[in-house]
């Protein structure tokens, strides 16, 4: 999908799905635009934008994992791996990067979404 459409505006992990967004004829992110599940393209919108391409996307992460800096939180889920540095978030599926998406803000404490055990009284 890389090499088509080149790298996605936006990237989430849903069950064992990876939903990529990118910009149809409107302008306007699709956020389902193309959907992975096991690296195979199962969902593709058509009449999509092009964007440019990246160097890290498609790659395996252990290749780049260096060019990001310190790992400073990592979430876990059915269909990836999200990884936060200081810059940016970067989505990893089957072992490929899939989507980078820069940080707006400076990070301090990061704390990812996800679930949590429950908190009772007796810890």
């Amino acid at each position: 999908m890389h090499a088509r459409l080149g790298a996605p505006d936006a990237c989430a992990f849903v069950g064992h799905e990876v939903h990529l967004g990118y910009r149809d004829g409107d302008d306007v992110v699709q956020p389902r635009a193309v959907v992975l599940v096991d690296g195979i393209v199962v969902r593709s919108v058509p009449q999509l934008q092009r964007n440019a391409a990246s160097p890290c996307i498609g790659q395996l992460i252990a290749r780049v994992l260096p060019q990001f800096g310190a790992l400073l939180g990592l979430l876990s889920r059915a269909a990836g791996l999200e990884l936060v540095f200081a810059s940016c978030r970067v989505f990893v599926h089957e072992d490929r990067v899939v989507h980078i998406a820069p940080v707006a803000t400076p990070l301090g404490l990061y704390v990812l979404p996800g679930e949590l055990p429950p908190f009772t009284a007796a810890g």
